[in-house]
């Protein structure tokens, strides 16, 4: 049996060759689905975080409406009472009206019955002295 050492070398080195261009494909291919798998877990990520805060702004949201329908119930609850207060107040004033109006008419007729009375104090005054004038003469 002879071979050549030539040969053998030849198919030792081809050999090695292309293992190690398999094993340099082979790497590259794993490195990329690295790579590749990084990118996926990346968007991933990028994707649970979008989904947290979505989930977040539509709690917030919910929150914000249900607010929002309170502070409407508590805008017309408010809303009623200042009507009812504001009907009142116009009432009030009506009322004040009135009773200035017989304030004024008392203060008048005061006046005009104390007139009377010193008009009658007076004539009370000259018919005592008429009868006294009227006893002394008798």
């Amino acid at each position: 049996m002879d071979i050549d050492l030539a040969t053998i070398i030849t198919s030792i080195v081809t050999a090695l060759v292309t293992a190690s261009g398999t094993f340099l494909a082979i790497r590259r291919r794993v490195s990329r689905d690295g790579v590749e798998v990084a990118k996926d877990r990346a968007e991933a990520n990028i994707i649970d975080h979008l989904e947290r805060q979505r989930d977040k702004a539509v709690q917030e949201k919910t929150a914000i409406e249900i607010s929002l329908k309170t502070c409407e119930a508590e805008k017309a609850a408010e809303s009623a009472k200042v009507a009812k207060l504001t009907a009142e107040g116009i009432y009030t004033h009506s009322q004040i009206k009135i009773l200035q109006g017989l304030v004024d008419r008392l203060g008048h007729n005061l006046d005009e019955e104390r007139e009377e009375l010193q008009k009658y104090t007076m004539e009370n005054a000259t018919l005592k002295g008429k009868i006294e004038v009227l006893e002394k003469n008798r």
